[in-house]
């Protein structure tokens, strides 16, 4: 009796909701502002309009008058986590994610006269993880954990004392797998409006000084429910709750036995309800900005830019009560800042036709408070990009790129919404002026991340008398497609 009243109190250790995009999702600085950086993302050295946000000194090389661009971009993102948990239904198990958006837009404005420029923009300045799941691996590793907790606190030993008892074996315990619903979606953005100076000191050097206004939100919706397991000789797939209440009604178990099988039934009316998650979080930041251009030989232009680091407090708001079965916390402040960071980059008119240009960005991911999990981050990111663009015909350029991106950060870092592991990507497009007036910019990036196993630890409980880490491997993988297009008007003055 005394092994029953424990498995009872000791039932479960099941997670049945898994994380959404909220706490575990840090925001971080998008670089892909215009389409300009679509087909060729070595933009650190730039002069044309966009330099706005790539190069704000480089906007001194811009002919006297207004200069206007506005873009947008076309954004898929997939997403693949495998799981090879040793209780899941399919061994390995892959979860497909999927971000996009058909509304990406960047927005700059120049005004120059003779040395002074003065610029606006708005834009998406930082996202963040997230995508919509119809499964992800600690939800799938938390119902997987129900079959066998239900085998080991309560059936397998009931099976055996009526064995004993009865003579026969009635198969209680013969559980064939689970299901359940499950739905996530997660989104972090942080629209930013920016305003800045640049001024020209001579022909060889510019600065810029500018500072952007950052309002981010992340947003998490998500349920688990009609949780079952699948029982062929008893009816097959049902609530675990009301199985147990089955059992406990056959004959052949003694008062004692149904009572006890009864009040595990009542325990898991709770560890396996329908659970819901609608959450949001809202913060804000300011982003000083400085940088400086220098022309120190005809036809070669050198870009500087500093970004400091953006403080945001993200406040959480659950909505109607849809916190997860207890997962978040309505008014709770976490932090998640942009890490500040250094790019600079170069280019070179070879040939009236041939510009090549290079660049990189550094980040000072180890100087940020990302709610704990800096602790997790081993070096800072970097990014090296690199471009060419030709003068096909006089109205006509065609260009391309090549960018690597670098983080390097611990396994523990690594959440299963919000992941950082290296990418390269490649960029073709092109640009044509239609008169003095219209130039249109279009392009497309590809960027496919190099795939990533790390092994980590769920903790299984028997429900009686132990409880395991279990080992288990989980690859995390994918890619991104981006289309862009553009316009850039001119309205020159003398």
């Amino acid at each position: 009796m005394r092994k029953y009243l424990l498995s009872v109190f000791l039932l479960i250790s099941v997670e049945l909701l898994a994380q959404a995009a909220s706490q575990q999702v840090n925001l971080f600085n998008i670089p892909n502002q215009s389409a300009h950086f679509i087909r060729m993302p070595a933009r650190e050295s730039s002069t044309e309009i966009d330099a706005v946000y790539t190069n704000p000194a480089g906007l001194t090389k811009l002919e006297n008058g207004f200069h206007l661009s506005v873009s947008n971009q076309f954004v898929r993102q997939k997403i693949d986590l495998t799981s090879d948990y040793q209780y899941l239904n399919e061994i390995p198990t892959e979860n497909e994610g999927y971000v996009r958006a058909y509304f990406f837009p960047g927005v700059f404005v120049a005004w120059k006269k003779n040395r002074l420029v003065l610029s606006a923009a708005a834009m998406l300045a930082g996202g963040g993880g997230g995508a919509t799941f119809n499964n992800l691996p600690s939800a799938d590793m938390g119902m997987s954990d129900i079959p066998p907790v239900l085998k080991m606190s309560i059936l397998d030993g009931l099976n055996n004392a009526l064995t004993n008892s009865a003579g026969y074996n009635p198969g209680y315990n013969e559980i064939e797998g689970y299901s359940f619903d499950f739905y996530s979606y997660g989104v972090a953005y942080s629209p930013g409006y920016q305003i800045g100076a640049s001024y020209k000191f001579n022909d060889y050097i510019s600065v810029a000084l500018a500072g952007r206004y950052v309002n981010s939100t992340t947003r998490s919706e998500g349920f688990v429910k009609n949780i079952q397991i699948n029982v062929p000789q008893y009816g097959g797939y049902q609530n675990p709750a009301d199985y147990l209440r089955f059992v406990s009604q056959q004959p052949g178990l003694n008062p004692t036995q149904s009572i006890l099988v009864n009040a595990a039934a009542t325990l898991f009316d709770e560890q396996a309800a329908d659970r819901d998650v609608d959450v949001v979080q809202k913060g804000q930041g300011i982003t000083p900005i400085i940088g400086i251009h220098s022309t120190p030989i005809e036809k070669l232009d050198i870009g500087i830019k500093y970004e400091h680091r953006t403080v945001i407090s993200l406040k959480t708001i659950v909505r109607e009560g849809k916190d997860g079965g207890g997962q978040f916390t309505n008014g709770e402040v976490v932090r998640s800042d942009f890490p500040g960071y250094i790019s600079a980059g170069v280019k070179y008119q070879f040939t009236k036709r041939i510009l090549a240009a290079m660049g990189s960005r550094y980040f000072f991911s180890k100087m940020v408070d990302y709610g704990g999990r800096e602790k997790d981050v081993n070096k800072n990111y970097f990014e090296v990009t690199s471009g060419v663009e030709y003068l096909l015909t006089e109205k006509t350029k065609l260009s391309g790129g090549y960018s690597y991106n670098h983080p390097n950060v611990d396994k523990n870092y690594q959440s299963e919404v919000d992941y950082q592991i290296p990418g390269h990507t490649i960029a073709l497009g092109g640009a044509y002026t239609i008169n003095e007036l219209i130039t249109c910019n279009a392009g497309v990036l590809f960027t496919q991340f190099v795939k990533e196993t790390n092994q980590y630890e769920h903790l299984f409980s028997n429900g009686v008398f132990e409880s395991n880490m279990i080992p288990y491997n989980r690859t995390s993988a994918k890619n991104a497609l981006i289309f862009a297009v553009g316009v850039d008007l001119t309205f020159a003055q003398n």
